[in-house]
């Protein structure tokens, strides 16, 4: 199943394609759009809002750039809070859309008593900056969940065409 996100520049329309595996029959439990910002917050399909085995993010953000992969990490890691880990899976910062594929994992604490993990896979558009991650009730990642998930996110593709009138 492909997932579009949106943006646009003069009279061309950029879109990132995800390819979000069937096999979860994914169903959509939040949408959000502003003039900015387009996010998209997804669950199994048979599974309810308290307690999803997975969730899955796509969020853009129209109109930021950043220039480098140290740039992404390093504005992520200045967001996380005490207790979590910013871990780096793999990065290409001489595409032509520079992306990084980065793990956050956080353990049980006194602000969070579930634990959380995600795997964030970030890239820059020419008009938006791409966001999207799958997140799990685990205090860290296995080898085969990263695996998984990295390969889903690097078939990822950005597009530009021309917009229609």
């Amino acid at each position: 199943m492909f997932c579009f996100f949106i943006s646009f520049g003069q009279k061309k329309i950029e879109h990132l394609g995800v390819n979000w595996p069937g096999e979860y029959n994914w169903k959509i439990i939040r949408q959000e759009k502003n003039e900015n910002r387009q996010s998209v917050m997804i669950i199994p399909g048979g599974e309810t809002t308290p307690t999803p085995s997975i969730v899955g993010s796509m969020t853009s953000y129209r109109g930021t750039k950043m220039a480098s992969v140290a740039e992404i990490i390093n504005n992520y890691r200045s967001r996380i809070d005490v207790g979590s880990i910013l871990s780096e899976v793999e990065a290409d910062s001489t595409a032509k859309h520079i992306w990084v594929i980065f793990k956050i994992e956080t353990p049980s604490t006194e602000k969070y008593p579930q634990p959380e993990s995600d795997l964030y896979y970030i890239v820059q558009g020419e008009y938006a900056l791409y966001e999207n991650y799958v997140a799990i009730k685990e205090a860290s990642l296995s080898a085969e969940f990263v695996k998984k998930w990295t390969d889903i996110f690097k078939t990822s593709e950005v597009k530009i065409d021309q917009a229609r009138n």
